[in-house]
This record gives C-alpha cells, structure tokens and sequence, in this order.
C-alpha cells in the first residue's frame, strides 16, 4: 500500500489552495485563527497514526493540509461559510477512523507476503523490462513488493517511486499515481524525472477532478524547469484549466 504524511508536498504546494468541494469565499481572521486550530487538532490525529494505513488515507492527509492551509493564508476582511468547512472536517475525520479500523487487516497481508527470490539488481532490471514492454499492472506489483522489501534503499527507490506512479498513470488509477509521485517528490527532489513528475501529478489530479490543485503542479513545472519539454504541456494545461 503507498504511503502520505501530512507534511508531504508542503515544498510544492504554496499558493493558498482552494480545493473544488471547498466555496470559493473566506474568512476573517479571528474565524481563521479557530479553524486553524480545528485543523491543527485534525493534523495531530493523523500524526498518530502509521504511515502505512493505505493509499485513501494518505489522499486524505493532503486534502486536510490543503484546508489548513486556506484558513491560514486568507485576509481579515473576508468571510467564508464556517459551518460548511467545519462540515468538510468532520467528513475527513469519518473517513480517517474508518481507515484505522482496516489498519490490522492491511499489516496482516503484508506480513505474508514473502521476499523475493530475485537479488535486488535482477529485480531492477526485471522491473525496467516490464515497463518497457507496458506491462504495467506488473510493474506497479513489483515495484511496490521492492519498495516494501527494501524501504531505505537510496540507490534505486527514487525509480522505483518513478516507474510505479507512470505504471499507475497509464492503469488510470490516478490516486495511486499521486501518492506515488509525491512520495518521489517528498523524498527525492533532485531525481532526474522530477519536471516530468510534477507534470503528470498535475495530469492526475485534473483526471480526479481537482483541476485548481493541478494548477500547482503546473506552474511549479513552468516555473523551476522551464528548460524542460514538460513545461511547454503544463503551459498549455495551465490554458486549459484557467
């Protein structure tokens, strides 16, 4: 299962983000000041909890940052709805307690699951086959298995983390790609793909829907890598999104 912490895309989400089930209005200051803290409340609960719970959780530990965020960064001489966000937090924390229930279940598969048989280089170049060949439900099986047996290896998880969210892209399951790429872009900011991964979380978060997240990540492509091909497709997306 992939992996989120709260802190994660801090780095390349600075605007005051405001997510699509969020009105587009604000709040004064000392209503920002008690939903800060509400939130703050929020981020500590899922602090508590093992960064292993699943892909929805750490979807969802994003989307509570991104919250925090619009609460902090909006004037005093703007309202928001308070009740409707506060609607939206309670939401977040049902699903988060729900995804706490599954957590054993999820430990208990992994544990059964055996190490391969392969040496950690012959399971690369297995792995760089399979994605050359598109085989691509394989290769997000077995660059998860990788990842899982061998979490702090600094030498290849970079492309693992790589291959798994491209694998997931083109399996059209875009929330795992997003949590894939941004544990890359957490973790491995200097990789030689990053223009292309922060490309295509953008692409992602527009097949999910939430197209005013994935202006983030196209401007942060046009901004810090406009040598690279990629930002000349997030310039034209960016058109399309605004």
């Amino acid at each position: 299962m992939l992996k989120i912490g709260v802190q994660k895309l801090r780095s390349y989400a600075k605007g005051a983000l405001i997510l699509s089930f969020l009105p587009a209005c604000f709040m004064p200051r000392a209503e920002g000041d008690q939903m800060q803290a509400h939130l703050s409340k929020v981020r500590r609960e899922l602090a508590e909890t093992q960064r292993d719970t699943g892909d929805a959780q750490r979807l969802l530990e994003l989307r509570i940052q991104k919250l925090e965020e619009l609460a902090y960064r909006h004037t005093a001489d703007e309202s928001l709805k308070q009740e409707q966000l506060d609607t939206q937090v309670e939401q977040l924390q049902t699903e988060l307690e729900e995804l706490e229930k599954r957590k054993a279940a999820l430990d208990a598969d992994k544990a059964l699951k055996p190490p391969s048989a392969l040496s950690r280089t012959a399971q690369v170049a297995q792995i760089e086959r399979l994605f050359k060949a598109k085989s691509y439900q394989e290769v997000a099986e077995k660059c998860e298995a990788f990842l899982e047996e061998y979490p702090n290896d600094k030498q290849f998880n970079a492309q693992m983390l790589y291959w798994r969210g491209d694998a997931y892209c083109n399996l059209k399951e875009y929330k795992k790609a997003v949590l894939s790429f941004q544990e890359l872009l957490t973790k491995y900011p200097k990789f030689s793909k990053i223009p292309e991964t922060l490309y295509k979380v953008g692409q992602s978060l527009d097949e999910l829907g939430f197209s005013k997240d994935a202006m983030i990540f196209y401007e942060e492509t046009v901004s810090k890598h406009s040598n690279s091909p990629f930002a000349a497709k997030a310039k034209e997306n960016l058109k399309k999104v605004k």
